[in-house]
């Protein structure tokens, strides 16, 4: 896209310097520029990157659908289609072009597009958790995966920093390629999170070359290291830490020990510095009390991490659930979305992931309300875009 775009005359704001909006509208452009076009050349109505960027923006207005993609796009600013590349003998692109694109572009070339593009702050997150999704209602029509499947990672601030998709059913292979891809660069600083399945000491060794140290529970898919866990001394070890709370109709209490392992354990529970054993009491109204206790491993070192920052990082992994697939659920209808035709289904999710994570850049606390911000006035899309540096 060209720097001297009439774009800038047009839809200039007044919170925004022409310099600062030249850079927020180019940046988007060239990052999808790097998205390869899987059309055949011949006849091509729209460019690429205008097809994308219209559905970054319509999708960030709160578009659950491609009907709502085209529709939101159309009412754009006024010229900014036109602006943007849009021919008045064109007009606004079709749900049925927005479709067969969103099937056909390669889902993590432009999930490493726009994370890349929205992942420009130079300071690490304490954390990022890894965790998978199932797209209820994108069918797939395979035995090993009938739905389709993604993994995706976020940081303690809420912020996408990547996905991809699950083959065959294994979501820990597409766990450790999204660690691979993500790389030093993304992840360097962080802890990484996840959930039991990813337990292996092959997860933990593509966290070790990215660079970065991680935090993992160990349950019942690996019993003999959970069984070696569970004879630790516990009972020599002091409480670390303890707090109690109330809410959704229960009270609950929970208590974290912490174990320093030696070079003997090391070797036996994936080369972890540290074990914790949380154990977690709860009593919901009216009904006994059940007790939960959950072991973990993590390298972290005890000069790096003690018991209050393992517990915020426990805690905090839970957030992708509550911050990210839920969001995607109530917010864009995912799990109720019928797209299944190629990529369709993960390129929507990325672009949903693109629009939370630029909402909550720009300061917002509900995702919802912003969305219907920005569709109220879609002006105000443009401030969401992140400056270029």
């Amino acid at each position: 896209m060209s720097s001297s775009s009439p774009i800038l005359t047009v839809l200039n704001q007044p919170t925004l310097t022409v310099e600062s909006l030249q850079s927020r509208i180019d940046g988007l452009w060239q990052a999808l520029e790097t998205v390869t076009d899987p059309r055949n050349a011949r006849g091509l109505r729209y460019r690429l990157p205008l097809l994308l960027a219209l559905a970054v923006l319509a999708v960030a207005a709160g578009a659950k659908t491609f009907l709502e993609i085209s529709e939101n796009s159309a009412d754009l600013p006024t010229r900014l289609p036109a602006e943007l590349g849009v021919c008045s003998w064109s007009g606004t692109p079709s749900n049925w072009t927005f479709s067969r694109v969103l099937a056909k572009v390669d889902h993590d070339e432009l999930d490493q597009a726009l994370s890349g593009w929205t992942m420009q702050e130079d300071k690490p997150a304490e954390a990022v958790a890894v965790d998978g999704k199932t797209m209820r209602a994108a069918t797939t029509g395979q035995t090993d995966m009938p739905q389709t499947q993604v993994v995706a990672a976020m940081n303690s601030r809420g912020e996408v920093v990547g996905q991809t998709a699950v083959q065959a059913g294994d979501e820990n292979a597409a766990a450790r390629d999204l660690l691979a891809r993500l790389g030093r660069k993304t992840l360097s600083g962080t802890v990484i999170t996840a959930d039991a399945k990813h337990t292996s000491a092959d997860f933990a060794a593509e966290a070790d070359k990215a660079g970065v140290f991680w935090l993992l529970p160990v349950k019942g898919n690996r019993p003999r290291l959970h069984r070696r866990l569970t004879t630790l001394p516990w009972n020599n070890a002091r409480l670390d830490t303890h707090d109690r709370s109330r809410g959704h109709g229960r009270a609950e209490t929970r208590s974290l020990k912490v174990l320093i392992l030696d070079d003997d354990l090391r070797s036996e529970a994936l080369n972890a510095r540290q074990a914790l054993r949380v154990r977690r009491r709860r009593r919901p109204k009216g009904k006994p009390a059940s007790i939960e206790t959950v072991h973990y491993l993590t390298n972290l070192p005890p000069a790096t991490a003690g018991p209050d920052d393992l517990a915020r990082l426990i805690r905090g992994h839970w957030g992708i659930g509550g911050r990210l697939h839920l969001v995607r659920d109530v917010a864009f209808n995912e799990d109720h979305h019928r797209a299944r035709a190629g990529n369709a289904p993960q390129n929507l999710a990325v672009l949903r992931n693109t629009a939370i994570t630029l909402h909550r850049q720009n300061g917002a606390t509900g995702i919802q309300p912003a969305l219907r911000a920005g569709n109220r006035k879609p002006e105000r899309l443009l401030d969401l875009l992140p400056e270029t540096t």
